[in-house]
């Protein structure tokens, strides 16, 4: 038996999510930012259940127009329960949100990430992510400057 299982994201797991989101020091999100995300057409929602925990974590990003006609992707928040972390889910979530990105020929994927955020940096270049540019006091409570990073899914996966 698996650990960790992946399905879409639904209006029932946001009060799951917001609970996470505070508990993991993820920039919040309303109800309502929850509910116009998973109503987008652009959207891309998804839930990590583990075998002992039906919320274990969450993904949540957008298709965006790209250049040249190219159809990007913004990774939006990505969270782990505490309880769970260490133990790959993230990993799970990640895979499986690029594997959405390669299917719909997504050319390449963008994120942010507090400065001070190495682990997430450090799991993000894992990915294959490059650091693009940084954008000075993008976040507040505390106000933090933010990497920006871009994956090549062309050059990666050869889309």
């Amino acid at each position: 038996m698996e650990l960790f299982s992946i399905r879409p994201f639904r209006e029932t797991d946001i009060d799951s999510a917001i609970e996470l989101a505070r508990n993991t020091g993820l920039s919040p999100w309303s109800r309502s930012g929850f509910h116009s995300h998973l109503e987008s057409q652009e959207s891309i929602s998804l839930k990590l259940s583990h075998k002992n925990a039906e919320f274990a974590g969450f993904l949540v990003a957008r298709f965006v127009p790209g250049a040249d006609a190219e159809r990007d992707a913004e990774l939006l928040n990505i969270a782990v329960d505490i309880g769970f972390q260490g133990l790959r889910g993230g990993t799970i979530l990640m895979r499986a949100f690029l594997k959405d990105c390669v299917e719909t020929k997504a050319h390449r994927v963008w994120l942010d990430v507090r400065e001070t955020n190495e682990r997430a940096i450090q799991f993000y270049a894992s990915f294959g992510f490059q650091t693009v540019q940084k954008r000075r006091a993008f976040y507040s409570n505390p106000v933090e400057d933010a990497i920006i990073m871009s994956l090549d899914l062309a050059q990666i996966f050869g889309t």
